[in-house]
């Protein structure tokens, strides 16, 4: 029993390498053994979207679904970012990323992170 537990998470059913990966960065879970004993210290309802006119400065976790009006890389070198419009019928805001993936790629995936 011992064994399976020390079993690496990328092998269970549904992980794979890229969300083993993951899982390994943002909560340090490897094996089995680590994700049957891990307790996250608050819970995140990722269950609902809201719309820009709903949220508030209270609020210290929301997702939102929207279209990106448009984009412009500002700055130069390391203080370079990604500056994007975004708004859902409701408002608008605007969205700032920094790091190596700013402006670099093209993406084609319909939802993105910041």
């Amino acid at each position: 029993m011992q064994q399976y537990l020390q079993q690496d998470i990328q092998f269970l059913q549904g992980v794979g390498p890229k969300r083993a990966e993951l899982l390994r960065q943002e909560l340090n879970i490897s094996t089995f053994e680590d994700l049957i004993t891990h307790f996250p210290f608050r819970y995140v309802d990722r269950s609902r979207f809201y719309r820009i006119s709903e949220v508030t400065a209270d609020m210290p976790h929301v997702q939102i679904r929207g279209k990106i009006t448009g984009y412009a890389s500002v700055g130069k070198g390391s203080g370079k970012r990604l500056v994007a419009g975004f708004t859902d019928g409701t408002g608008h805001l605007e969205l700032s990323g920094s790091g190596e993936q700013s402006g670099s790629r093209r993406t084609t995936r319909r939802t993105r992170r910041w």
